[in-house]
Formats: structure tokens, C-alpha cells, sequence
């Protein structure tokens, strides 16, 4: 099979692939449109995005221009695939593996939904179970971090099936989501406010057009609970905020509780481009607070401006019709 981007050629399935850009770094699928049936193909355009890898033969190697992808929870097994430039179809199989750790939690939270749409009332224990087996070749071991991660991609795989709003799994997680947001931004009201908003988690997931609690980038959730997994968090994100992976992270101080790669030394294996200190300035620091947080500016879940959230002052909120105050400033990563 030829790889140029010749008009109607056929590359069904590639193997050992890996995403860059024009830089040659590593970027990860969120680079790209998500779309939803074959019939898409049109995509933002933005930065360019390439492919690498081999033909499921391993006899080919491939290098194409992608705009898009897409998932199929319908077959026996997920699958994911890529839109060429020339608008073709690419299946993807197993990444390679230095581009495992870049691609690893959305591959999990699709093989997640996977799992929920075949068997909805299938147990915690039991679907994170499979997740370990699908993923036992990978270093890590899935866990609730990686799906909190693409809350809103399972926003939007919802929006197309309803079934999935009815797993028990997918509710807990959504809980567990909406929980760490509440604690995060009201702070000593989270009490009085977590038994309204967590009341019904399947309204929070069904109401999409509304945005309720939804970020367009969820790396930053916390929650004092116990996780899918049993473990106890440590008050602060145990992986970096920019790049998703762990290692020497610098935590905030402030009240997102993100922690960063605070130097280029401390992300280069995870290919992050860190927060550029240097090891003296971090050495250096009293105490460490994000640029968000030391200048009290987050951005809402809602509307997505920037807003105060100095709460000695007047911090700013999205109400809701119903007057409850359900949209603070969000956690984001670092202005």
C-alpha cells in the first residue's frame, strides 16, 4: 500500500503509530475534531497533526496528515480511527510504545464506555477489572483519574446514546466528578450543596446543552473519597496539570490544588513543556501558587471567561434559573 496522500488510497489499519506535529512533539488526539460517524469529515483547522506508524503487516510505514478521529463502541472490541487529510479512514491499533503514556487515558476512557454500553449494570469492581487486563501490557494501571480526565468526551458520546446515561459505573464516576467540583469551589457550603446537585448525577450527564459543571478540561478534579481503586488522595493532583503524568511535580498551594512539571528536567520523559523554572527558582519558592491562583482569576464552567474568584471581595458566578449558584470559576491550568 502506497503512503501518499493520493485521492481514494486505502490504509485500513495502523499499528505502532503515534501523533506529532509540526515541531516533531508528541500531541495527543484532543489536537484533533472529534466526529462521530464516517459520514463526518469536517474538521477545524488548526495545528497540524501527523500520523506515524506502521501497516498492520508492519511492512509499510505510514506518515499522513490527520484532521480527525472518531470511536466505535459497537463491535466486539472498541476501535478508534483517524481522518487522513484526503478524507480516508485510518483504524489505529496498539500505539507505540514512548506515545503510550501521551494517548493512555483516552484509550481507557473509551474501552470505560465500552464496557458500560455492552454490560450498563455491570459492577465498579467488575469493569475496572477488565480495564486492568486491557491495559495490563501499559506501565500504568488504569484508574478513575484517567476518566476524569475526558468527562466531556463522555459528555458528548452521551448525547448520542442515552443508553450509556444509565450505567450505574458511569453515575458513580460523574458523582465522584461533580463531588470534587462542588468541595473545589464552594468550599464550607459544599455541605449544604452537595445533596442537591448530587441528588440525580443522570440529570448532570443528560443536561449537556446546559453545560451544568462541565469543563472543557477536567485534569484537575479533586475529591477527599476513597477512589474506583481504593486509594486515599493526598489533598493535591498527583500528576502534572499540563501534560497528565506524573513523577517531581511542584503542587499549588493556592485552592486548586493542581500540582506541574515545574521544571524542563522534571517533564522531559513525559515530553511536557513543564513551567520553565529553573531548579534554583524552585528551591527558591516559600510557597508556590499558580498564576490562577495568585491573582484570583479562574474561568467559569459555564461561560468560560475569565472571572474573579476572591471570595473577601465579590467572586464572580453563573446562576442558573432555578437561582442556585451551580457554575463557579473553574480550576484551570495556568494563564
Amino acid at each position: 500500500m502506497a503512503s501518499s496522500d493520493e485521492e481514494g488510497e486505502i490504509i485500513p489499519v495502523v499499528t505502532s503509530y503515534w501523533f506529532e506535529n509540526e515541531k516533531e512533539d508528541f500531541v495527543s488526539l484532543c489536537s484533533l475534531t472529534l466526529l462521530f460517524s464516517i459520514s463526518e469529515t469536517e474538521c477545524d483547522l488548526g495545528e497540524k497533526v501527523f500520523l506515524r506508524g506502521t501497516t498492520d503487516d508492519s511492512l509499510q510505514k505510514i506518515y499522513k496528515q490527520i484532521t480527525g478521529w472518531r470511536f466505535e463502541l459497537t463491535y466486539e472490541q472498541p476501535e478508534i480511527s483517524v481522518l487522513s487529510k484526503d478524507r480516508n479512514w485510518i483504524t489505529l491499533q496498539r500505539p507505540r510504545e514512548c506515545f503510550e503514556s501521551t494517548i493512555r487515558t483516552i484509550l481507557v476512557t473509551v474501552y470505560f464506555l465500552h464496557f458500560l454500553r455492552r454490560n450498563p449494570e455491570e459492577s465498579q469492581l467488575s469493569i475496572w477489572d477488565k480495564l486492568k487486563k486491557a491495559f495490563s501490557a501499559f506501565d500504568i494501571i488504569p484508574s478513575v483519574n484517567d476518566i476524569l480526565n475526558h468527562v466531556s468526551l463522555m459528555r458528548e458520546a452521551v448525547k448520542r446514546d442515552k443508553d450509556l446515561a444509565k450505567s450505574k459505573p458511569l453515575c458513580e464516576v460523574i458523582t465522584i466528578y461533580l463531588k470534587g467540583i462542588i468541595e473545589g469551589c464552594f468550599g464550607s457550603s459544599a455541605a449544604k450543596l452537595t445533596p442537591l446537585i448530587l441528588g440525580n448525577p443522570r440529570m448532570f450527564i443528560l443536561q449537556c446543552n446546559q453545560n451544568l459543571l462541565w469543563t472543557q478540561d477536567e485534569e484537575n478534579v479533586q475529591s477527599d473519597e476513597l477512589n474506583l481503586v481504593g486509594e486515599q488522595n493526598i489533598g493535591y493532583d498527583t500528576v502534572c496539570s499540563i501534560c497528565d503524568n506524573g513523577g517531581e511535580i511542584l503542587p499549588c498551594e493556592g485552592s486548586c490544588l493542581r500540582s506541574f512539571h515545574a521544571t524542563k528536567e522534571a517533564g522531559i520523559d513525559a515530553f511536557c513543556e513543564s513551567l520553565g523554572y529553573t531548579t534554583a527558582q524552585v528551591k527558591a519558592f516559600p510557597n508556590f501558587y499558580c498564576q490562577n491562583c495568585k491573582y484570583k482569576q479562574h474561568q467559569c464552567f459555564a461561560c468560560g471567561k475569565l472571572g474573579s474568584s476572591d471570595v473577601s471581595s465579590k467572586a464572580e458566578a453563573q446562576r442558573l434559573s432555578d437561582g442556585l449558584v451551580k457554575s463557579q470559576p473553574c480550576l484551570m491550568r495556568t494563564i
